[in-house]
């Protein structure tokens, strides 16, 4: 199912009651109510990229190919997964 963005927490949140344990929800980004809901036990897990590295490596990529250097035509950043587990790491962020 696809949850427009902003809903999901709510949506996850009415499906789980009563039944903590047995609806898991895996989400994409770090949005604080994706957080919450990690921390609180709602949401199993979330999948972050990188955005600042992302646009660094663009702009590397760049810079490296006006200089005349070869550049690689594809650039592959590991994605980062975020569980009740490791998700303080960021707490960073608030």
């Amino acid at each position: 199912m696809s949850i427009r963005r902003g809903d999901f927490v709510e949506v996850v949140r009415g499906a789980a009651q009563g039944k903590r344990g047995k609806v898991l929800a895996a989400v994409f980004d770090e949005e604080d109510g994706t957080l919450k809901g990690i921390k609180a036990g709602t949401i199993s897990a979330t999948v972050v990229q990188h955005p600042y590295e992302m646009g660094y490596q663009a702009v590397r990529r760049l810079v490296d190919h006006l200089d005349g250097k070869e550049t690689p035509k594809q650039v592959l950043l590991e994605p980062a997964v975020y569980t009740h587990e490791n998700v303080k790491q960021l707490d960073w962020r608030s």
